[in-house]
């Protein structure tokens, strides 16, 4: 299995045999896998995680760090924090609007290191240039 996600949350310890471990909370649910050394990851980054779900664990295989603009996933995940409502006409509008904030970002940063602003801060810009232009066209 897969999932697509900025890390809310890194926990590391160590087994009761001795083994290192760590664990990642994407969108609320936790995964562990095991590591010499610090975890691969940290709080923030954009990651795709491949998982195998072994009972009540999911068991991290693969874990990749996402670069550049913006998942998808993650842009909903902003979205619905930013207080987006689902209706199917209004999601349609927003993907618009999204796609268009997502566009005048890239063409505001291709002067600058692309780096220079994170995954989540691209994603917030997107969602709170997309909830102005909400607000003018709908109220």
């Amino acid at each position: 299995m897969e999932t697509q996600g900025r890390i809310e949350e890194v926990k590391t310890g160590e087994t009761s045999t001795g083994k290192q471990n760590y664990r990642v909370k994407i969108d609320g649910q936790w995964y562990s896998g095991f590591r010499d050394g610090d975890a691969p990851v940290a709080k923030g980054d954009v990651v795709n995680l491949a998982y195998e779900v072994n009972g009540q664990w999911r068991n991290i295989k693969n874990v990749e760090k996402l670069a550049g603009v913006e998942t998808q996933k993650v842009i909903d995940s902003a979205a619905k924090a930013a207080g987006f409502s689902q209706t199917r006409d209004e999601s349609i509008i927003r993907q618009c609007l999204v796609k268009a904030s997502a566009e005048v970002l890239a063409a505001l940063l291709s002067d600058t290191e692309p780096q220079a602003l994170t995954a989540q801060a691209a994603a917030e810009w997107c969602c709170a240039y997309t909830l102005a232009v909400e607000e003018k066209l709908f109220k």
